[in-house]
């Protein structure tokens, strides 16, 4: 599975931000995990794979997958990076059989949400495999394409419904302060991942997912944009 694409619509909300994050820079993040050792490198994936697994506990019936067939699977990566003897990677195919196909019909926004948090856990479980930072950075990529495409879809709908001036330019994506907490979990992550030991993995992971939460949808909440 190579670099994720593609354009998607979203319905991610996110608090605004007081200052503006620099520019996601996935070149820099890589460099940085690559001198980390292979289970700093895991544990940003996770961190970056908690960030979005609201949205796929949401949206994962909607398009015919079942969330608990996965959360143990998380769960089991976790407890790896935890030092417990488990081994994630004999769930990757598994995991890589609930990537959906961008290109077939009746593809959604939860179709989206779904396919991002599953390859960013494949990316996850690919680190932990590989000791790999390219892997890792591409699970932080879904992360931050799903917040690009939630902002695309908010602009559209400005023009559809007639608020703002409907502009989407480049400084108005990054400015957006959806695009900014997604580049702000991901600092997180990398800060966690570089922080001197011993690690709290538990609270980690508790902190990722409650985070995630005050920035996706919850669960009783419906799309405004279909």
């Amino acid at each position: 599975m190579g670099a994720p694409e593609g354009h998607r619509r979203s319905e991610v909300q996110g608090p605004r931000p007081l200052t503006l994050h620099p520019p996601y820079d996935e070149l820099a993040v890589r460099r940085r995990l690559a001198v980390l050792d292979r289970n700093r490198k895991a544990l940003f994936a996770a961190l970056c794979t908690e960030h979005l697994w609201p949205l796929y506990e949401r949206y994962a019936a909607a398009v015919g997958r079942n969330p608990a067939d996965l959360a143990p699977i998380v769960d089991r990566l976790w407890a790896a990076l935890a030092g417990e003897p488990v081994d994630p990677t004999f769930d990757l195919p598994v995991v890589q059989q609930q990537l959906l196909d961008e290109d077939a019909p009746g593809w959604t926004v939860g179709s989206a949400y779904v396919d991002d948090a599953t390859a960013s856990l494949v990316y996850a479980i690919e680190t932990w495999r590989t000791d790999d930072a390219q892997n890792a950075a591409w699970s932080a990529r879904r992360l931050h394409d799903a917040a690009d495409h939630a902002v695309q879809a908010a602009l559209n709908a400005e023009i559809r419904n007639g608020v703002g001036d409907g502009a989407d330019t480049e400084a108005r994506r990054f400015a957006h302060p959806i695009t900014q907490t997604a580049i702000g979990f991901i600092a997180d992550a990398l800060q966690a991942a570089e922080s001197s030991p011993p690690l709290d993995w538990p609270a980690l992971r508790q902190s990722a997912r409650l985070k995630a939460h005050t920035w996706s949808p919850t669960t009783e909440r419906r799309p405004a944009i279909s």
